[in-house]
């Protein structure tokens, strides 16, 4: 603090007094002041801790690290706090439980569901942490009481005879209905690919008749025989010039620019599944998650294990797995029941009533049996 108050004075008695050189001496001062660490919590300086500054960059780095994803759903969850609080950005320090739980009763009043509430707190979340912590700004807890779990939403798999009646539709070649389409098949057949994974695929990960790939959300490694439906559609979309197994991403564009042609053609993708899934007869969306929870729930209903599936998926926890698969028809579990008790040996209720009966009547008479 020594140092900042005489550069202050210096600058001051350089400088003529008026506005425009005391804005300039500001500036610099407040440069030279953010050059100092400060060891202690820092309530009151809000040019060096406004939360939307600090988690630009933070999106920007896990960007360029290549967790698109996760970019992706802290941009998101940041402009929709913006946008709740009517202003470009706010000090870390003015953010509160009561201003978190008002926010998230002004997701609800605006029609968001409460997972994707609680996608968007738990992104604000970890970004609040690592800002509050970059800034030496005292963690106040706000989210303490504010719902960030999962809440149990409609089933999302379909069976089998729907995936095959998907296959069988008769649409326009070479354009992006039909490339949507058989996207969506090659994501199924790939063991659940996802989308992002899809899109990123190349040509080099397949060797020796298995693809590999590290999923993009969490880095786990994937590996995946090659069948011949796989093949069909990779030889359909094809190109020489191009490094990606399918027409979505180009070679050559910086991480930024491509980062938002997948986005976009993430959006346009499930647009044209919709349109699909109309086509294909289904009450519920078809979108890119319903290839992934399809074949898990597939997987599931024939007999492979759990562990299996979740090292299929790339899951690094089973109880994220249990989650594709928990919807199954009551049917599949009265039959799991009966393997169960078929192994119990059992005598029935009348048989039982006989046989302490006739226990006690030979009691009675001082015998046993």
């Amino acid at each position: 603090m020594i140092k900042f108050s005489l550069t202050f004075r210096l600058s001051l008695g350089k400088r003529k007094k008026n506005d425009t050189d005391k804005e300039v001496i500001v500036k610099e001062s407040s440069r030279t002041s953010a050059q100092i660490p400060s060891k202690q919590p820092t309530e009151g300086r809000t040019t060096e801790n406004l939360f939307r500054r600090h988690s630009d960059r933070l999106i920007e780095r896990t960007r360029k690290e290549g967790h698109a994803s996760c970019a992706s759903n802290y941009g998101t969850a940041v402009r929709s706090f913006m946008k709740f609080l009517g202003r470009d950005d706010i000090p870390v320090t003015q953010i509160s439980g009561a201003m978190m739980k008002r926010y998230e009763l002004w997701l609800r009043d605006n029609g968001i569901s409460r997972n994707t509430s609680s996608c968007y707190m738990r992104s604000l979340r970890s970004l609040y942490n690592k800002v509050s912590h970059a800034t030496h700004t005292r963690n106040r807890n706000p989210f303490d009481g504010i719902f960030t779990g999962n809440e149990k939403t409609m089933k999302r798999a379909v069976g089998e005879n729907v995936i095959s009646k998907i296959a069988a539709l008769v649409l326009p070649p070479d354009t992006h209905l039909c490339l949507s389409r058989d996207l969506f098949l090659f994501s199924f057949y790939a063991m659940g690919m996802p989308f992002i994974d899809v899109a990123h695929l190349k040509k080099s990960q397949i060797k020796d008749g298995v693809l590999t790939y590290y999923r993009q959300k969490t880095g786990t490694k994937v590996q995946v025989r090659m069948e011949s439906c796989m093949q069909d559609i990779m030889d359909r979309y094809g190109s020489p010039s191009s490094p990606y197994v399918f027409p979505i991403l180009r070679d050559g564009t910086t991480a930024s620019e491509t980062t938002l042609r997948y986005c976009s053609a993430l959006s346009y993708h499930n647009r044209l599944l919709k349109k699909i899934g109309c086509l294909a007869g289904l009450e519920r969306p078809l979108t890119t998650y319903v290839a992934r929870h399809s074949w898990a729930s597939a997987a599931y209903k024939d007999g492979v294990n759990i562990n299996v599936i979740a090292q299929a998926l790339g899951h690094t926890s089973s109880e994220t797995t249990r989650t594709y698969v928990r919807d199954l028809d009551s049917s599949q579990i009265f039959q799991a029941n009966r393997k169960v008790l078929k192994g119990i040996k059992y005598l029935p209720l009348y048989k039982r009533r006989d046989t302490i009966k006739r226990h006690y009547i030979l009691q009675a008479k001082g015998t046993h049996y």
